[in-house]
């Protein structure tokens, strides 16, 4: 599976993928985790408000960092696959592949 972690001294790839180099990409990793981490805390993954329990990030989360869910939401916006596609690259049904393209 993809991992941040992975391709980050492959400046290429980054670049690649989301049309960033590394250091642009991990400047802006703060803004979107809070960002994200803000909309979790109103909304669910579904897209329904949240009315218990709060957002955590899972053992088993297909994108357990910052990182990993930047990169799949660059990489969507600058590839645009089809949702299979990307779920293959990911790892996800495409019912999740859609669930993460909805943050």
């Amino acid at each position: 599976m993809l991992r941040y972690q992975a391709i980050r001294e492959k400046l290429t790839r980054v670049l690649d993928l989301t049309s960033l180099i590394p250091d642009e990409f991990e400047l802006i990793v703060p803004v979107f985790e809070r960002c994200f981490q803000e909309r979790m805390a109103q909304w669910t993954m579904t897209g329904k408000p949240r009315t218990a329990r709060r957002f955590s990030v899972y053992t088993n989360c297909p994108l357990p960092t910052p990182e990993d869910r930047l990169l799949f939401v660059l990489s969507y916006l600058k590839h645009a696959p089809t949702q299979a596609y990307h779920g293959a690259t990911f790892e996800l049904i495409q019912s999740s592949v859609s669930t993460w393209l909805n943050i």
